[in-house]
Parts: structure tokens; sequence; C-alpha cells
């Protein structure tokens, strides 16, 4: 009876633990993907690029339309580009850079810090870096919109990429619960 208690309290450990690491693209909406229906709701938004245009943004590319899945997978090729500009240090040099990341719209939003100098054959080296990053991730014309800033943004930046491990604060302490419970069933 006791060796029964054991497993289940094992396999539901296990579960637990990893649901609660598992790591989320920051700056997407898969965040807060649950099901099929929120899949089928998830897309591009290509006209957000002549929007942030017409509100002062730097822009360039072009967003590709998609839809549900195929919007996801999207995502995700905007953050792999983000997460290997940021990793690698490509824009370390650029101190007037506030964060960068995908955005929900399916492009990659710059910020650059409004009170700083900032020339701008500097964003046009930005854009190049991303370009590139881009191209060696298989995307022609990576939609980027580089945006004027007064804070800070919750995008990565460039100096401290984002933490994609899954690791919690919180999962030590529940290891440390985990492990009492099980001395308790084992007495």
């Amino acid at each position: 009876m006791m060796c029964q208690k054991m497993k289940y309290l094992i396999i539901i450990s296990f579960i637990f633990f990893m649901t609660i690491g598992l790591p989320f693209s920051n700056g997407t909406s898969s965040e807060y993907i649950r099901s099929p229906e929120d899949i089928a709701k998830v897309s591009t938004k290509p006209e957000a690029l002549e929007i942030e245009r017409q509100n002062g943004a730097i822009v360039s590319g072009t967003i590709p339309k998609k839809q549900g899945m195929e919007a996801i997978e999207w995502f995700n090729q905007l953050d792999v580009v983000s997460e290997k500009i940021a990793v690698d240090g490509l824009l370390k040099k650029y101190e007037f850079i506030d964060g960068f990341g995908p955005h929900v719209d399916g492009y990659i939003q710059v910020s650059i810090c409004m009170n700083c100098t900032t020339p701008e054959e500097n964003i046009s080296e930005i854009i190049e870096i991303f370009q590139e990053e881009g191209k060696k991730q298989g995307i022609e014309n990576i939609p980027i919109v580089a945006k004027f800033v007064e804070q800070a943004t919750n995008a990565t930046t460039p100096s401290e990429p984002k933490d994609m491990s899954g690791f919690s604060i919180w999962q030590p302490v529940f290891a440390l619960i985990l492990i009492m419970v099980v001395v308790k069933f084992k007495n």
C-alpha cells in the first residue's frame, strides 16, 4: 500500500514540476494559448506596419498573413531571431536601445530611447543586423519596427537576454515541500 502511494506521489510530482517549469515565449500571444479554439484566433496583422509608420516609427520588412498554428510558428521564428541577437550580443554597442523582441502583431519591435542621441545610420545598422539574422533563420525581409519610447519596456534588452529556462523562484520551495511529503509517507 505504501509503495503504491509513493508511485502516485512521484508521478504527480513529475507532472507538477514539468508544468511549472514550461517556458513560454515572452511577448507573443502564444503565452495565452490553452485550447484549439485559442490557436485558431491567433493571427498576424500585416496592416500593423503601416499604422506604426503613420505613428512615426521606422519600419522595415513585411508581415506575412498567417492564422492559427502558422501564426504561432511565425512568432516563434521571430523569437528565435531576437534570442540569437540578444545571446550573441550583436546590439550591445547601441546603448540607446531600450529593448527588443517579437510583437503580437507579427513583427520585431526595437524600442529606442527617445531622450538619447540616436544617429539615423545606427538605426539602419540595427535593421540590417535583424535582416541578416532573419536570413540565417530562413526569413527574407523580416518585419521590424523601430519605435521611440520614453520608458523601459518588457522586451529583451541587448545586455540581458531573457531567461527561457522555465526555472521559477518557487520551484525550490515546492521541491522542499515535496521532500517533506515523501519523508512523511515513508514513515
